[in-house]
């Protein structure tokens, strides 16, 4: 298993896409440090902002507020991501394969255009849950997203396939221009 601990609070907007499981299973402790993100508009490293333990394993577990980290999991193809507290925009966004497990909230865009695999929050969603990305056709293609709390505007907007389950509420526009896919709402 990888541990990714979050060293500090982040103040600033870190764009981490590609830190996937499916990735880091080849990956050895220098190389998951050395990843690039993007800080602002200054460009890093992974280990800039997290201490790093584990290599070479498709079990990836990341740790801390990461309520400004965004785009974890974003084009996963397989493995289990675990994210123990609050994730940013576009978590599991593209997502094809594997598991996704919040243990928080996530921002916008979560499952946006998802394609597969499973993705579970325990707790809020915002806009746009496995919904269309912008200018698209299709929103969620396959997969299934459960979210224990409640989700934002536009959940499954524009969904063709897959299932969404939403514990809580749903904001307007919930289901908007769905084809063949699956928004449940307790």
């Amino acid at each position: 298993m990888i541990r990714l601990a979050l060293r500090n609070t982040v103040d600033q907007i870190i764009e981490i896409d590609g830190l996937t499981p499916d990735r880091t299973a080849a990956l050895s402790q220098s190389d998951i440090s050395s990843l690039p993100v993007l800080a602002g508009s200054r460009r890093a490293t992974v280990g800039d902002f997290f201490t790093v333990s584990g290599e070479r394993s498709d079990r990836l577990h990341i740790e801390g507020d990461l309520h400004n980290v965004d785009g974890l999991g974003a084009g996963m193809a397989g493995g289990e991501l675990m994210i123990h507290g609050s994730g940013g925009r576009r978590v599991g966004a593209g997502m094809t394969g594997g598991s996704i497990d919040v243990r928080g909230d996530v921002g916008d865009d979560a499952g946006l255009g998802m394609q597969g695999g499973a993705l579970r929050v325990a707790g809020d969603a915002g806009d746009r849950l496995g919904a269309a990305p912008p200018g698209a056709a299709k929103g969620m293609t396959g997969g299934e997203i459960v979210v224990t709390g409640s989700a934002g505007r536009d959940a499954a907007a524009r969904a063709r396939r897959g299932l969404v389950v939403v514990g809580g509420n749903a904001g307007a526009d919930a289901a908007r221009a769905i084809i063949a896919g699956t928004l449940v709402v307790f």
